[in-house]
């Protein structure tokens, strides 16, 4: 059986985001700058990493972006200059 969601580089196990948790669920504006992004699952993603949003509802958070912190295990932020919430989309390591 193969380990979906993991590869070696250097001997080292890697774990990676499957394609479902990529999916974004929601996109929170939290009126300060930054918004925060909720996923269906668990994300691997660490602050400073750069992801490509797309399919968002707000076609403003569609963007390379650069991930400012991680809350918990399926939700990370980003700096938006946007007021509104949007929903669906996903996310792909830049």
């Amino acid at each position: 059986m193969r380990n979906r969601g993991r590869s070696r580089r250097g001997g080292r196990l890697l774990l990676e985001a499957g394609p479902d948790q990529r999916t974004i669920l929601t996109i929170t504006d939290d009126g300060s700058g930054n918004a925060l992004v909720r996923c269906a699952g668990p994300h691997s993603l660490l602050a400073g990493r750069s992801v490509t949003i797309s399919g968002a509802s707000v076609a403003g958070y569609n963007q390379t972006a650069t991930v400012g912190s991680v809350p918990s295990a399926t939700t990370w932020t980003v700096t938006a200059g946007y007021t509104a919430d949007s929903v669906g989309g996903r996310w792909e390591v830049s």
